[in-house]
């Protein structure tokens, strides 16, 4: 008996109706397990997409994109469609720019279904792994891949989670159970493009067969592919200590710099440096190179010591021009940061996952003017990479605002006489007679003795000086 056959192939006109059938099962899966309005318009979302009007025509857009299906025995057995959109549309592609030169540097997959029975297998793994490769072979310009992920599609979700993608971000949550619908992506490392020269233990008076690491890094560069280039060099620091000169250091930085320029965009050349580094202050210069980004990594009790001792938490929570003026000093300072790290008895106050990024970016190449320096702080953590620095746990005191609830103060305390009477003493106020208490005013004796109340009246007392002085007669009116 002959061996049944599993592949993965391209999309043809004769299975989109199959595909069409299959993406709606696959989006109808949530239904099932609740069912809700909020999934079935997520449904219909997926139904009514852009790519589903005409399959073949819109994942043949740019280079990387394909829908595949994998058959065994030529029975359908799943699917996968990865779309990298362009950045513009075949009409406004005049500039002479290719299909892969107009390619996004984002893809996303927009469908990974598999049927039940096949599951267990890992056929989505296949899939995943296959559409990957196919897109970054076609595709150099592609660096991150995205994909939408719900709880209701474990294995999907789990597959996701083998090939090292990431979470980015939440989308929303739908039912009573408010299930969160996430988007996950993946950096790949390339290893297959990565090439690593290792000489550490090429040193200076210790090494017999030392040589200078400068030709060597000028002849790998030459001698790499064409296309984009990244060269990363760690650390620089040791590169100063075999060369013994600063400024040979960054005149060899200064050429390798310019071969890396000279390539396509992007090119980088990435330096590790360490702190503090005689090197760092002469490559921020702009005369070294007109764009520049800086990454400094610091530890985050460094900000909780800002908030707690100088009271200037990081932005929004104080102004921004405030919290720089006492950040950059400080950090600045290595010994102080020191001993806030490893603590004042060697107890320890850093943090073993978690550190705050400085990042510092400087613009204008290219643009013909000058530029500003943009400075921002993030967060970056062992599990999650990159995040907010609301996101760390070790600075989550810092955003609670602490209510501080403040009596008011008793203004009959500390005088220099008593103003609380006892029953005695209000008895004895009680019985003063009122001065000005006249004959037409009613006391409370008076219903007592059933005395009828007096009818007011107006009594003028005629002063025979009335006609002689200034005052106003009425002042002699007794009401």
């Amino acid at each position: 008996m002959a061996e049944l056959d599993a592949h993965i192939r391209h999309l043809n006109a004769a299975d989109e109706k199959l595909v069409r059938f299959t993406i709606g099962k696959a989006s109808m899966e949530s239904l099932a397990v609740a069912n809700r309005r909020d999934f079935e318009d997520l449904a219909q979302d997926v139904l009514r997409g852009p790519d589903l009007r005409n399959i073949l025509g819109y994942y043949s857009r740019s280079p990387g994109s394909g829908f595949y299906i994998c058959e065994y025995g030529g029975l359908f057995v799943g699917l996968i469609a990865l779309d990298v959109p362009s950045t513009s549309s075949d009409a406004e592609r005049t500039d002479g720019k290719s299909a892969s030169e107009d390619a996004s540097p984002i893809a996303v997959i927009r469908h990974l279904y598999v049927d039940e029975p096949y599951r267990s297998t890992g056929v989505q793994e296949d899939l995943l792994s296959h559409a990957l490769r196919v897109a970054f072979e076609a595709n150099p310009a592609l660096r991150v891949v995205k994909a939408h992920q719900s709880p209701l599609h474990p294995y999907v979700r789990q597959c996701l989670q083998d090939a090292s993608f990431t979470f980015e971000e939440n989308t929303q949550k739908v039912g009573v159970l408010r299930w969160q619908l996430d988007i996950l992506k993946d950096v790949p490392s390339l290893v297959e493009n990565l090439e690593v020269f290792d000489w550490t233990d090429c040193v200076p008076s210790y090494a017999d067969s030392w040589v200078d690491p400068r030709g060597a890094i000028l002849a790998a560069v030459e001698k790499a592919s064409a296309g984009t280039l990244q060269v990363v060099i760690d650390s620089i620091d040791t590169l100063c200590s075999d060369v013994g000169s600063v400024s040979e250091t960054c005149k060899f930085l200064g050429e390798l710099y310019a071969r890396i320029r000279a390539r396509p965009i992007p090119s980088r050349l990435i330096l590790h440096a360490t702190r503090p580094s005689k090197l760092v202050p002469l490559l921020s210069q702009p005369s070294f190179s007109p764009s520049f980004t800086q990454l400094i990594a610091h530890p985050p009790v460094l900000l909780t010591h800002l908030a707690k001792d100088y009271l200037t938490p990081p932005p929004p929570a104080s102004r921004k021009a405030k919290f720089w003026s006492a950040f950059l000093p400080l950090s600045e300072r290595t010994h102080d940061v020191d001993r806030l790290v490893y603590g004042a008895s060697g107890e320890g106050a850093g943090s073993a996952t978690e550190i705050v990024v400085e990042i510092l970016i400087r613009g204008g190449e290219g643009s013909g003017r000058k530029r500003g320096i943009e400075r921002e702080l993030e967060g970056w953590t062992l599990v999650d990479g990159p995040c907010d620095l609301t996101k760390l746990e070790s600075l989550r005191g810092l955003w609670g605002k602490k209510t501080i609830e403040e009596a008011a103060p008793d203004p009959t305390q500390n005088v220099s006489f008593n103003l609380n009477l006892t029953s005695s003493q209000q008895e004895q106020r009680a019985q003063v007679p009122l001065p000005y208490a006249h004959e037409g005013k009613r006391h409370d004796d008076d219903d007592e003795n059933n005395v009828p109340n007096a009818t007011p009246a107006i009594f003028y007392d005629p002063d025979s000086a009335d006609d002689i002085d200034d005052d106003d007669p009425d002042e002699d009116l007794d009401i």
